[in-house]
């Protein structure tokens, strides 16, 4: 698990300074920001400085989010945009929300049938979104390809009963006799 101090560690390693360029930022000197490193708090306006130094958000610094910015401002007016282009047709953020929290709950749970759930998910919703871009790129050798894959990443959903049973089912069984 990460700490307030390793990522701003990592932060100053991508941005590729160091410590001298992050204290002229601050106005301290290079050893606080060797403090703040090393694990001593960091003040609201340093960490507000920092923050928007790097482009990420003062809870991904202090560990409360892995989103180094978080999309909530963006996302709401994609669904309205959605909404719109849509004509209605459309899910919401709560939808969104219901699956989140169904998955938080699941693993919460311990999992009871693995990672199958959201690996199917993330096949499904890879799929659709290059059917999606195939189809605006008139390519249909690359939207055929995408649509198989959405699909059997959609028929995949049938091995949920026989993971959540246990049985590995094959037609030589003999729990189809």
């Amino acid at each position: 698990m990460d700490l307030t101090k390793d990522r701003l560690v990592r932060l100053r390693k991508e941005k590729d300074v160091n410590q001298d360029v992050v204290a002229d930022l601050l106005n301290v000197s290079r050893s606080t920001i060797s403090n703040y490193e090393n694990g001593l708090p960091v003040p609201i306006d340093a960490l507000t400085a920092l923050a928007d130094y790097y482009n990420v958000s003062i809870d991904y610094l202090l560990c409360r989010s892995h989103e180094r910015r978080p999309a909530a401002g963006t996302l709401p007016k994609k669904f309205e945009l959605y909404a719109k282009a849509s004509g209605g047709k459309s899910f919401s953020a709560s939808d969104v929300d219901a699956l989140l929290n169904a998955l938080i709950k699941y693993y919460r749970a311990g999992a009871p049938i693995g990672d199958l759930p959201p690996d199917i998910l993330c096949r499904f919703l890879d799929g659709l979104i290059a059917s999606l871009h195939a189809a605006v790129a008139h390519d249909t050798s690359a939207l055929l390809d995408a649509v198989n894959e959405a699909t059997l990443a959609g028929l995949e959903v049938s091995k949920l009963i026989t993971a959540y049973f246990g049985h590995d089912f094959d037609k030589n069984s003999a729990d189809f006799e």
